[in-house]
């Protein structure tokens, strides 16, 4: 994709600059002129008649084939799968497993406690195999901030003295509601063990019963809530103070604008961290619509 200019467009600068990620759709058109007795053929090549958003890590995408060195000089995580497509600067998954949608279609699998009981990340963490707290603090990263962040998760496991992968699948096991398994092999597993397999970050790849790939990505989505607390690199960017979504710049209009509600006139200018600009647009992406309240909603 490119923008008028030799420079290809990278995902991050359309997430940056609230554009959307797409690559123009040409045609050769040929036509005939005159009258019918003096008939002639014209071309015109490569005539624009549109664009087509590009789904990230495709064989378009200029992520393609990239290695880790490569995706960090663009700005993008190494262990991104990709998979979606950047419209107006938000991540929006717009693929989805007919055959998973109709099996599951009915089926509301959550974990839930009671009162203020809810169930720590790291307990989910060692369901998923990752019994070692420096392990998980490791795939976090190694700022001593995120450790101190991340004690009351591991205070809370203590307190519920869950220890091993086990003891955490049959705690998860008496949180889990949801309809009742339909196969033996299912029941086996249980059930905890088969929302983390099939229901849990489901845009995450498994190979078998190896839930690392899942514990590397909720490792960087919890590293991305740390950055936003830490108010890691702030940047401007724009809130509707109708409906509290994130609006965007409207280049044609030159003005921001809302693509909820539409609105262009409650549009304020707020500093956030980046990292909270992606973690909002991660739960758009699972359909959790994050609403932002201002004080102060004037432009």
């Amino acid at each position: 994709m490119k923008d008028g200019n030799s420079d290809l467009i990278s995902p991050q600068t359309c997430r940056l600059s609230d554009r959307t990620y797409a690559a123009p759709i040409t045609v050769d058109i040929e036509y005939t002129l005159g009258s019918p007795d003096n008939l002639r053929k014209e071309t015109r090549p490569e005539v624009n008649i549109g664009s087509m958003p590009i789904m990230l890590r495709s064989c378009c995408c200029v992520l393609n084939n990239r290695d880790e060195d490569e995706l960090a000089k663009l700005g993008e995580c190494p262990l991104d799968p990709g998979g979606y497509f950047i419209i107006k600067g938000n991540e929006k998954h717009y693929c989805i497993c007919y055959k998973q949608y109709r099996e599951n279609k009915n089926k509301n699998y959550h974990f839930d406690g009671k009162g203020e009981d809810v169930v720590p990340l790291m307990v989910v963490m060692k369901a998923m195999g990752m019994e070692i707290d420096q392990e998980v603090v490791q795939l976090i990263g190694r700022d001593p901030r995120y450790s101190f962040l991340l004690m009351p998760s591991i205070e809370e496991y203590i307190n519920c003295r869950v220890f091993t992968q086990a003891q955490a699948l049959e705690y998860l096991d008496s949180k889990a509601k949801g309809p009742r398994f339909s196969n033996m092999a299912a029941e086996k597993d249980g059930r905890a063990f088969n929302i983390l397999k099939n229901e849990f970050l489901a845009n995450v790849p498994m190979h078998g019963d190896n839930f690392r790939p899942k514990c590397i990505y909720l490792a960087v989505m919890m590293r991305r809530i740390m950055d936003a607390i830490l108010n890691k690199d702030a940047m401007d960017d724009k809130v509707c103070g109708a409906c509290g979504l994130l609006g965007y710049y409207n280049h044609k209009l030159k003005a921001g604008t809302c693509s909820s509600c539409k609105n262009g006139k409650q549009i304020s200018n707020v500093k956030v961290p980046y990292a909270c600009k992606l973690l909002i647009q991660e739960l758009q992406s699972m359909n959790i619509v994050p609403r932002l309240k201002l004080e102060d909603t004037k432009v």
